[in-house]
């Protein structure tokens, strides 16, 4: 099996689990909310930041006086405070993609 089949077999099953826990789990239930068009998050250095979203993602900067990139329809609101120790989240912010093929070659060639 390729690694993409690999990968394509394991977003499904993760797709499932989330569609099963949703139906028979309702602490899940956030309102009916169905879209997220943006996170705010505390990054740490800049230049470190640029390399991972935009070089490495494949983001584009906004041209603005913030610090902000898209993704597709996504916005990440990046804040590069060198007085602020950057966020850990815990847990996972996920991206969906049309082709993870094109994703890893992408960070082949730029990573």
């Amino acid at each position: 099996m390729s690694w993409a089949e690999e990968q394509s077999r394991k977003n499904l099953r993760l797709a499932a689990l989330v569609q099963n826990a949703c139906k028979y789990d309702d602490s899940l239930d956030v309102g009916g909310v169905v879209w997220f068009e943006h996170i705010n998050l505390v990054c740490g250095d800049r230049k470190l930041t640029e390399l991972f979203y935009i070089t490495l993602l494949g983001c584009k900067p906004l041209k603005s006086k913030s610090f902000h990139v898209n993704l597709g329809q996504q916005q990440f609101h990046l804040t590069s405070d060198t007085e602020m120790s950057p966020q850990k989240v815990s847990g996972s912010i996920g991206i969906s993609v049309s082709s993870l093929e094109k994703v890893r070659v992408h960070a082949i060639m730029h990573g």
